[in-house]
């Protein structure tokens, strides 16, 4: 029976922080540029979503829509998933951003994401996302099984 290796992340030490000031600092700029250019892309990736799935439910409800409704919602089911994953990702990407700012912060001694936010909602954006595609996925899986749109 193969064994089985586990999966590691390859996260720098804190060790591994440049000694230079000005390289700690710019790593610190770029990681903060990044974070923002993840965040933008989820807006970006919502307005495309809702765009895409507008379409699909308006040529389901015309009457003389060219595309077979099966297919329309299948298309639906897709890009629901597809944009679930590119969330993931992306939601990734940022909180691996964050976490190097934060171990810059340690050597640095600053504190701008290390201290957790308080939130007053229960659920967090990242999560009122995944609940907005996964809503739409089960929409779309109970549109094929039923007479829906």
């Amino acid at each position: 029976m193969p064994t089985m290796t586990p999966i590691t992340i390859n996260r720098p030490n804190p060790s591994e922080v440049p000694t230079d000031p000005e390289d700690r600092r710019a790593e610190y700029l770029d990681a903060g540029e990044h974070m923002r250019a993840y965040a933008n892309l989820r807006f970006a990736q919502l307005t495309l979503f809702l765009a895409i799935s507008a379409g699909i439910l308006s040529a389901l409800v015309t009457k003389d829509s060219l595309a077979p409704r099966m297919t329309l919602k299948v298309g639906g089911l897709v890009v629901a998933l597809v944009f679930f994953i590119l969330e993931e990702r992306s939601t990734g990407f940022w909180k691996h951003y964050k976490d190097r700012a934060k171990e810059l912060e340690v050597v640095m001694q600053c504190w701008q994401y290390r201290p957790d936010v308080k939130q007053w909602m229960p659920v967090s954006a990242t999560w009122a996302t995944r609940l907005l595609f996964l809503a739409a996925a089960l929409f779309w899986i109970v549109s094929l099984y039923r007479n829906v749109p």
